[in-house]
């Protein structure tokens, strides 16, 4: 069982692989979460 928080970074990359057929980095990943640190 997921955390709401780690199922919305779940659909995220998986919507993301979807669209792109491959994963986002770590840069792409905070800016689709709207992240201010990669932390």
């Amino acid at each position: 069982m997921l955390t709401e928080k780690q199922q919305n970074v779940l659909d995220v990359i998986t919507t993301f692989i979807g669209e792109n057929a491959k994963s986002p980095t770590i840069e792409e990943l905070t800016l689709l979460l709207n992240q201010k640190s990669k932390r």
